[in-house]
């Protein structure tokens, strides 16, 4: 019934293009840097450290304990996962699940990640 929206946090980090919501605490930002692991309750904002570069990321979605994602790499798009440690602060090495010469965006389901592998086709990954 609320009639307004609420400011969580002002989050210091340039160019964000995605969010994820883990649960009602955790948020993952994807930004120009990198990603940004939140945490809702205390305000805080913590670079996620990996090996990879998880820059241009354009769609980004929760599952598990991994992040799912669109990533901009030269003049493709890649669909990933990023598994995370339990505290989310740290990534494991990225995994490409598919690649892609379009832009494109993607949404997670119960079993699938749905991309648009350009501006016609609608695209399912099957996940295990």
């Amino acid at each position: 019934g609320a009639r307004s929206l609420e400011r969580v946090m002002r989050l210091d980090a340039r160019g964000a293009t995605a969010l994820a919501a883990a649960d009602d605490g955790t948020l993952f930002v994807a930004v120009e840097t990198g990603i940004v692991h939140v945490d809702v309750a205390s305000r805080a904002a913590t670079p996620v450290k990996t090996a990879d570069a998880l820059t241009r990321i354009e769609s980004l979605a929760w599952r598990a304990g991994a992040l799912f994602g669109v990533q901009r790499v030269s003049e493709s798009s890649l669909i990933i996962r990023v598994p995370l440690e339990a505290s989310g602060t740290r990534a494991l090495p990225r995994q490409i699940l598919a690649a892609s010469p379009s832009a494109t965006v993607g949404a997670l389901a119960r079993d699938a990640f749905y991309y648009l592998s350009d501006a016609t086709t609608i695209r399912r990954l099957p996940l295990r």
